[in-house]
């Protein structure tokens, strides 16, 4: 138990260090470890195919890749350990169509119901208070894991494009990530669907649908 608890204390300490504190900062790649990708299950691949033949795929990709290569540092080095994404998945009745996870907080969840589309998106140390903004709700998010989380809920994919084409989202979303990051951890990665994080990548079998 102490032995698993300063492992931890020093992954943090690693990526608190190599971590840039703003958006745009330096991240010092040549010092991360690599964490081990777990095997997606056979199944994730249907599943992905399905997604990247519906008639969201290109603007939803393109929302995806946007976001997460603006707000999650090195993606590439994280992906399936401590960022996660899973989809088409059911969850009280309603469709998942994507969940992006980093550690154990799900920063971007969109549900798909026939041709309506909505979802919410996570983020922290936002200014401004309760408002709309472009169509979507911001408002206080709720979570034990992370302290002072702000939520904006949306109902299209333009209104979610509006929300990461504003640079002040963008930070609320870096810090929340990074701050996730530095915790070490991922409850999600055992679920995490290895062929859509390398299409929201941009490589491997992202290519092929």
């Amino acid at each position: 138990m102490a032995l698993g608890i300063c492992a931890l204390k020093w992954w943090a300490d690693l990526v608190s260090r190599c971590l840039g504190n703003a958006r745009n900062g330096r991240v010092h790649r040549q010092f991360l470890v690599v964490p081990v990708r777990r095997i997606t299950p056979r199944i994730c691949w249907g599943v992905t195919k399905k997604l990247a033949h519906s008639s969201w795929w290109p603007e939803l990709l393109r929302a995806l890749s946007g976001y997460v290569h603006e707000t999650i540092p090195a993606p590439d080095v994280f992906g399936c350990s401590l960022w996660t994404a899973t989809a088409m998945t059911k969850r009280r009745g309603e469709t998942v169509l994507c969940c992006l996870s980093v550690g154990n907080v799900e920063t971007l969840t969109i549900f798909e119901d026939g041709s309506e589309l909505w979802g919410f998106l996570n983020m922290k140390g936002l200014a401004g208070g309760s408002r709309y903004h472009d169509g979507a709700w911001i408002g206080s998010g709720g979570y034990r894991s992370v302290d002072d989380v702000v939520t904006a809920h949306f109902d299209t994919l333009g209104c979610l494009a509006s929300l990461i084409a504003d640079p002040e989202v963008l930070d609320a979303c870096y810090r929340l990530n990074a701050e996730m990051l530095r915790k070490g951890s991922c409850m999600y990665t055992r679920f995490s669907n290895a062929f859509l994080v390398d299409a929201i990548l941009g490589k491997g079998f992202g290519k092929s649908f």
